[in-house]
Formats: structure tokens, sequence, C-alpha cells
């Protein structure tokens, strides 16, 4: 199988756009210049670094083997930190890039792990890990719950199928693995924008049936509403108690 190759000029466009967003996140968050180069490495080329770093392990990452994937992460640093005020002007323009990113990335993922001999299942994760990896990344070094876990638009969902689509269209050699990633890429896109523009959106849990569960502020935190009421009524009755310990009533004098 002749695996599919991403054309270079995708592959730098994507990365130095999603660099800039994962550079425009930091700024946000008021890192200095170190810290608004490594988040916008690790948005952007995060998910190529656990494909190859340990599903694949193959060699050193593509990413660290061309050098021009670390010069082009240096100018969207130095971009999106000077222009950070006129970054809304190209939003779309953003937007656009990372959804061609997430589609191209799954499908690339998942050809590279298909041709290292990785089962079909295997290479759907490797390609989906790929697409979304530096999202993820992203949200846990800013100590975010990550993104693709909470209810939304679809964006993992779309990486999903996007790679699942094209690894049986190749591994049943159905198409040529060219034309297959083209398809998939094109489909993956039309995906993305139409959850965008009709406002598609995935459900939790606890929304579809209703069992009492409610996310709270902050990272990483799910806690049942009853749970917690049982608690704060335990933490009352414990304090009262702790009180009339602290303060026995007075003896009776006859």
């Amino acid at each position: 199988m002749n695996p599919f190759l991403l054309p270079p000029a995708i592959d730098f466009t994507a990365v130095f756009f999603v660099g800039i967003s994962g550079a425009l996140v930091a700024v946000r968050r008021g890192y200095d210049i170190v810290g608004i180069f490594f988040l916008a490495l690790i948005t952007s080329l995060g998910g190529a670094f656990l494909r190859d770093g340990i599903f694949l392990q193959n060699g050193p990452p593509a990413v660290v083997s061309d050098e021009r994937y670390i010069l082009l992460i240096l100018a969207a640093t130095i971009i999106g930190t000077l222009f950070r005020n006129k970054m809304h002007k190209v939003g779309r323009l953003v937007s656009l890039m990372d959804a061609v990113g997430l589609a191209a990335y799954a499908v690339l993922g998942t050809t590279k792990a298909l041709s290292a001999g990785i089962p079909v299942s295997g290479s759907i994760l490797v390609g989906v890990v790929n697409a979304v990896g530096g999202g993820m990344l992203r949200d846990l070094c800013t100590r975010e719950e990550p993104m693709v876990f909470r209810p939304g638009e679809f964006y993992a969902l779309v990486a999903f199928f996007g790679a699942t689509a094209y690894a049986l269209l190749v591994k049943n050699e159905l198409m040529d693995p060219t034309q297959a990633a083209y398809l998939c890429i094109i489909l993956m896109l039309i995906t993305r924008f139409l959850t965008i523009a009709l406002n598609w959106k995935t459900r939790s849990f606890q929304a579809l049936y209703g069992d009492g569960v409610v996310l709270t502020e902050g990272p990483f935190i799910a806690v049942r509403q009853e749970a917690a009421e049982k608690t704060a009524e335990l933490a009352a009755r414990q304090a009262a108690r702790e009180g009339a310990e602290e303060n026995p009533p007075p003896a009776d004098r006859d």
C-alpha cells in the first residue's frame, strides 16, 4: 500500500495557523515568551509528538527531523504576540485552518499507522489522537478541562468518523489511498462546517437521561448534586457537634 502523503503546503500552513491559536491562548493567560512558544508548539504539533513518540516509535518524530516546523512555530509565536489585538480580523481563517488540520491529521495519522502494520482499530485511534492530541495537551497544560471531553460542537467525532472511513476504504482496497484521503478530508471539512453553521452539538449524559449530575466550575470536576447536598448537610452537623463540645451548656445549680 502506498501511503497518503500530505502536501507540504497544507501541512505547513495548518501548523502555522494552529500554532497562532495556541499562542493567543498563552497571551490571554499572561504567559511570557517562553510559555507562548511552548504552548504554540504543543497545540500545533502535540498530536504528531504523540503519534510518533508513543504509538509508532519509528525514529525521531517528523516535527523535530525537519527544522521548518520549529521555525513555523517561532513565527507563529512572534506574530501571535505582536499582533494579538488584531488577530480577531483573521479569526475565520484560523478556524478554517484548524478544521483543515483536524481533517488532514486524522487521515495522516491513520495512514502512518496502517503503513506501520497497526490493525484498523489501532490505526483509527492513532488518527484521532494525531488530530486532537495537540488541543488536549494545550488544555492540560493550562489546567483546563480538555475541550474534547465537554459537550459541544462535533470535533473529535469528526476525526473519528473520518479516520474510520479512510481506514476501511484503504484496508479493504475499495479506493486508492490518495483518493480515499482527499475524499475523507473533504467530507470531514463539510461535516465540521455544517456543525458550526447549523449549531450541531453533542449533549452530556446527564442532559440526555436527567440523572441529577451537574458540572461545577473549575477543571476536572464533576459531582452529583445529591452527593454535594448530602456532604454539605453532614458538614453542617459536624460543625454543630464541634460547637456544642467547645461550648457545653452551663451545669444546673441547685
